[in-house]
């Protein structure tokens, strides 16, 4: 259970939430600034309040099954295998948020305003979350 906790904390999230938070910024702007009602309606209708709410729990969820896995294991070199796994379950990290939001909140098109390529976040999100979970790992493990 501390596990769990620990990935769910907000140090964890952090980049995530960071980046989202940004971009929320620029699109609020941006529907102030416009006089069109859909981008007002556009960013009204992210749901921040799912986003803040999720991520930390699908990080806790994958850090929990990480150290799970790992404990299970009775590798003699653990280092290299523990480096492993992070890598696997910050890929599969990656491509479970941009699934998520690709397909049930369309956040591609309403947060980045990616319309033509927005299946390109499931290319990036997989190359990206290893290094933000390597970061979780290396702040949680101390």
């Amino acid at each position: 259970m501390s596990d769990f906790i620990k990935g769910s904390s907000v140090l964890a999230a952090l980049p995530t939430l960071l980046y989202l938070g940004f971009y929320q910024r620029r699109n609020r702007l941006n529907a102030l600034n416009s006089s069109s009602d859909i981008a007002i309606k556009t960013f009204l209708s992210i749901p921040y309040e799912s986003i803040v709410v999720g991520v930390p729990l699908i990080f806790g969820l994958a850090y929990f099954l990480m150290k799970k896995t790992e404990r299970n294991s009775d590798d003699p070199n653990k280092k290299n295998i523990h480096t492993g796994r992070v890598i696997l379950f910050g890929s599969s990290l990656g491509l479970i948020l941009s699934i998520i939001g690709r397909f049930g909140f369309d956040l591609p098109a309403k947060l980045f305003g990616i319309n033509e390529r927005e299946y390109s976040v499931h290319i990036v999100a997989p190359i990206i979350y290893p290094f933000i979970f390597l970061y979780v790992d290396k702040l949680l493990s101390n």
